[in-house]
């Protein structure tokens, strides 16, 4: 598993929660984020910048090792492709280039003679309100079209995303049978959305500190497709003022008062968690949550309470959706051509069988 742009390697974490099995490498040059996934994930290996991957460097390993597959990816820089930054630059923006290197590393691994008969898969996320050229520029590089989903769907928060995963034999399409639990709708515009459809939210439910509750209310949120989650989760600093002509008066109250921690759309009644009258944005442990990753992940963060806050944050805001990712990966048995050889095993159930049997039940 090469997880590029790794952060705190929320990818290593969401195949983990898949069961996955895998040698992990993580490029990131942000020094909090490898400490958090270094003390989640002790065995995985650093590097600070995904230049400095070669296919070249894995041959010892794939021939003493019998794998499955190299899973190669991540959610690439999206500054430069994000309509939230007013001055966006789309491919003129180095950071959006990024992806060019994941093309180089499958290129590489492809040519490998310890490659064949090992899957390759290659895995990018990035968000959906980028620019068509960009978008036409990552379908070439990848050789492959996206599909978006919207953590909104979800019940809670909103993440419109791009996703491409791609093998040898071919790539996530609507042909493929959607995971249980999501489904494909009729695209309104050109590229094709798997959206969550089950009955309870994801997460079912939340925990929230010292009597403080959301307004939004997940399921109705999910009976209306997504319309009505909370504002998408951002990086924590101290934003400019030339998003409040979009927002409410009252958001942009609350926005100055909050010293622009988040932008002023993350200020409508709606993306806060209230108790009476007074309000506040959720906490890292509250978002950590409603993104599907487990909140205690981030405790190991350094600094001052303050410090600390938007350190998690920022952390999380640059993360994945874990329940958006996972359902993805679920396509990938579909575009191995794979097929299960035994019935999945619910770990909780076994163990509860196990006890019984034990005990002489």
């Amino acid at each position: 598993m090469l997880d590029l742009w790794a952060g705190f390697s929320g990818l290593c974490i969401a195949l983990l929660q898949m069961g996955l099995h895998f040698y992990g490498v993580a490029a990131e040059c942000d020094e909090i984020a490898c400490q958090v996934a270094g003390t989640n994930m002790p065995n995985l290996v650093h590097v600070p910048l995904v230049e400095h991957l070669a296919a070249a460097h894995f041959v010892p390993l794939l021939r003493r090792r019998t794998f499955r597959g190299v899973i190669m990816g991540g959610g690439s820089p999206c500054q430069g492709n994000s309509s939230l930054n007013m001055s966006r630059r789309g491919l003129a923006d180095p950071r959006s280039q990024q992806p060019l290197e994941l093309q180089r590393l499958r290129h590489e691994f492809s040519q490998l003679p310890e490659m064949q008969g090992v899957e390759l898969i290659v895995f990018l996320e990035n968000v959906g309100s980028m620019p068509q050229p960009v978008r036409d520029s990552y379908n070439e590089w990848l050789q492959a079209e996206p599909i978006m989903i919207d953590a909104a769907a979800c019940g809670w928060v909103r993440r419109h995303r791009l996703y491409w995963l791609a093998g040898r034999a071919g790539a996530a399409t609507p042909s493929l049978t959607a995971p249980p639990g999501w489904d494909w709708v009729p695209a309104e515009g050109s590229v094709p959305e798997l959206r969550y459809s089950g009955d309870k939210p994801l997460p079912n439910k939340c925990f929230f500190s010292h009597g403080f509750q959301p307004m939004v209310n997940a399921k109705e949120v999910i009976a209306q497709g997504g319309r009505g989650a909370m504002h998408p989760f951002t990086r924590e600093f101290y934003h400019p003022a030339d998003r409040t002509a979009g927002s409410s008066a009252a958001a942009v109250e609350r926005f100055m008062e909050d010293n622009r921690r988040f932008p002023p759309s993350a200020y409508e009644e709606a993306s806060l968690v209230w108790r009476d009258s007074e309000w506040r944005q959720p906490t890292p442990h509250e978002r950590a949550q409603l993104m599907g990753l487990p909140p205690e992940s981030f405790d190991c963060v350094p600094g001052d309470p303050a410090l600390r806050r938007q350190r998690q944050n920022s952390l999380i805001g640059n993360g994945f959706h874990l329940f958006s990712v996972m359902a993805v990966f679920c396509l990938l048995p579909h575009i191995l051509e794979a097929k299960i050889q035994h019935p999945m095993v619910d770990v909780e159930e076994f163990g509860l069988k196990s006890r019984l049997l034990a005990g002489g039940c």
